[in-house]
């Protein structure tokens, strides 16, 4: 039994203690225009890596607001996540949470910083949570998806990043997923269709040209595998894994 299953009930109670718990700071309320125009700013300063300054204008936004705190403290939980202090992120996001328990984003974040620690379970619980409210929300949906290639669940995985897939096509991201869970499924002749068409977007991409390798290799084309090794490397010579696997596959079939 999975993490989710046995804690669902633990979870959705939570969900309705934050209902009921849920507290305002005191503070004058802000004007609209000038909140509009504080919060855009705050999110430029983190975009551009200038998350201090940004989490000095989210403190006095939440210092004198009465409304939007779960995405104030939503956004400065992505702020400290982005300076990777995640134990202080997950505090933000459940002040976040206790403010408005249906604001999934902070759920998201949560299931992030889980995935962080490599607590793929948890991770996968809270991404589920979000899931329900970010409905179809692709990049969600194929970071579900990875989790469930993380913990071996490949069927699952397999439909997770053809739902991600449905969605928003061309994501050369997706499809790279795709083809790489089904390689791992033996369903070859897939994973070499799906990638050829992440191929399409990203040209220059080395890991594409690495992981259309292995699927050739395994499906016994040798030749066309070699090539497609060849031509990752040539993208980057450097720290890449497709210099190792030339030169597996030219000594194997050299004996």
């Amino acid at each position: 039994m999975c993490w989710l299953q046995k804690n669902i009930t633990v979870i959705l109670a939570i969900l309705c203690m934050n209902l009921s718990c849920a507290q305002t700071p005191t503070g004058k309320d802000l004007q609209a225009n000038e909140k509009n125009g504080s919060i855009k700013e705050a999110i430029n300063l983190i975009e551009t890596k200038k998350e201090n300054e940004g989490i000095e204008i989210l403190n006095y936004l939440i210092r004198n607001s009465k409304d939007s705190l779960s995405y104030l403290y939503y956004l400065k939980a992505m702020a400290y996540y982005k300076l990777e202090n995640y134990e202080q992120s997950m505090d933000l996001c459940e002040k976040s949470i206790l403010q408005n328990s249906l604001y999934y984003k902070s759920y998201a974040l949560k299931a992030d910083i889980f995935q962080k620690a490599q607590q793929y379970d948890s991770a996968l619980a809270y991404y589920t949570i979000a899931e329900k409210g970010l409905l179809n929300e692709p990049s969600l949906l194929n970071n579900i998806g990875t989790l469930y290639l993380k913990t071996g669940r490949l069927y699952a995985a397999k439909a997770t990043f053809q739902r991600a897939d449905s969605i928003e096509q061309n994501n050369s991201d997706f499809l790279y997923n795709l083809s790489f869970v089904h390689y791992k499924l033996g369903e070859y002749e897939q994973a070499l269709a799906v990638i050829e068409k992440a191929i399409l977007l990203r040209k220059e991409d080395a890991g594409l040209y690495n992981l259309k390798g292995q699927i050739l290799g395994k499906a016994g084309r040798i030749d066309e595998a070699i090539r497609s090794f060849e031509k990752s490397v040539q993208l980057k010579p450097f720290e890449n894994n497709a210099t190792e696997n030339l030169r597996r596959i030219k000594a194997y079939y050299s004996k």
